[in-house]
């Protein structure tokens, strides 16, 4: 039978000026065979419901195995509070995590600065049998959804990117460019980057005043 999806069509609102926000460094982690057509629009689509709450994202494709080279030299800095690691993971990892058959992923929260989730590819792909949205998308859409777990949005909501189950017209929504985060989430997520931003700043400051230090410690 042939498939047809609905194009992704956006809708670009008009933003007050304001300040530039921090930037986060999302470095990936894929153990799924996604093609690389299909990452790409995932990362496009999570990078643009993202970009609606005012959170920019940057990309980084990380070796999943010590040793293995690394196609963005971001993968070798030292991890920052600006910094995520999310995983595209398997089925047979979603088992091994005992996670229930209809999640799409999860995200770790532990500390003051969560940077760990997972999202299902498989959940992508048995989703698109929905003809909604395409497996691209829809992991954009499931990768977006983590991200906004890590950046303080603790719980799910009735609509929106953040609801706990998709349904036909969320996906429809995600395929059309319009499952967005609420205004409530929107602000706790500005809150969240600003916050990492000052731990890095804090620490560079810190670093800087060590150098200082022991520059005038010297004969």
């Amino acid at each position: 039978m042939k498939i047809a999806y609905f194009a992704m069509t956006f809708w670009i609102a008009t933003l007050p000026c304001q300040a530039e926000p921090a930037e986060i460094r999302v470095r990936l982690q894929v153990y799924a065979q996604v093609t690389d057509s299909t990452l790409k629009q995932a990362k496009e689509t999570a990078s643009w419901v993202l970009r609606q709450a005012g959170v920019q994202l940057s990309w980084a494709e990380c070796p999943t195995r010590q040793g293995e080279p690394s196609k963005d030299p971001v993968c070798g800095m030292p991890l920052t509070s600006l910094d995520l690691q999310i995983r595209i993971s398997t089925k047979v990892m979603a088992k091994r995590a005992s996670k229930r058959a209809k999640c799409m992923g999860y995200a770790l929260v532990a500390g003051e600065f969560s940077s760990i989730a997972v999202a299902y590819f498989h959940r992508a792909v048995e989703l698109e049998s929905h003809i909604f949205a395409n497996r691209g998308v829809i992991l954009g859409g499931i990768m977006a959804h983590e991200i906004g777990h890590l950046l303080e949005v603790a719980s799910h909501s009735e609509k929106g990117v953040m609801q706990a189950d998709w349904q036909d017209e969320t996906l429809k929504a995600l395929a059309k460019g319009r499952l967005w985060f609420t205004g409530e989430q929107t602000h706790r997520m500005a809150a969240a980057v600003a916050k990492r931003a000052a731990a890095v700043q804090a620490s560079a400051r810190l670093l800087s005043s060590e150098d200082e230090g022991r520059a005038e410690s010297l004969p």
